[in-house]
């Protein structure tokens, strides 16, 4: 079979672009009908869609610890990636596949970040503290707020068991 694809915006096809066809099930599931009567249907109409994606250049994972001066796991740390955009992730406490104070920052494009650590008490207070007006410009707030923890880091591939030590 083939696909027809209805692009919504432009693609701008460079040397290193890669067009992904992602079937990412929480955007590319589509159900006929009324959720969930059609599943109640004999032969409910469910199909998969793909989203398209354009990349430019190679994703990494960027994976590791958050740890305390003692070298414990410390979960729910909110973790800052920065260059000229911002990732966020929090550190896990342990369970299922997670260990006590893990993240992981999935598709990294390549380059030079500084990774600030937040723990769950001072971005709490930050919030506590910050007028209602304001909280869409948490992060910008938060970023202006001295980190529990920093480091840089250079992607040029995936990184595994990078360890911040909060104080």
């Amino acid at each position: 079979g083939s696909i027809k694809y209805p692009f919504r915006e432009p693609l701008t096809l460079e040397e290193d672009t890669e067009i992904v066809l992602d079937f990412d099930l929480s955007r590319s599931l589509k159900i006929n009908g009324r959720w969930p009567d059609a599943l109640e249907r004999p032969n409910p109409m469910i199909r998969m869609t793909p989203v398209v994606h354009e990349r430019h250049g190679l994703l990494y994972d960027v994976q590791g610890f958050v740890r305390d001066a003692t070298g414990n796991g410390v979960p729910k740390a909110l973790l800052v990636m920065k260059d000229d955009e911002t990732i966020t992730t929090f550190s896990h406490d342990e369970h299922g596949i997670w260990e006590r104070g893990e993240f992981r920052f999935p598709k990294v494009k390549e380059g030079h970040y500084a990774v600030y650590v937040y723990r769950k008490e001072t971005y709490e207070s930050v919030i506590e503290n910050l007028p209602e007006e304001f909280l869409n410009d948490l992060l910008d707030v938060l970023l202006e707020t001295e980190p529990d923890g920093s480091t840089t880091i250079d992607v040029t591939g995936d990184i595994d068991n990078l360890v911040i030590t909060v104080k």
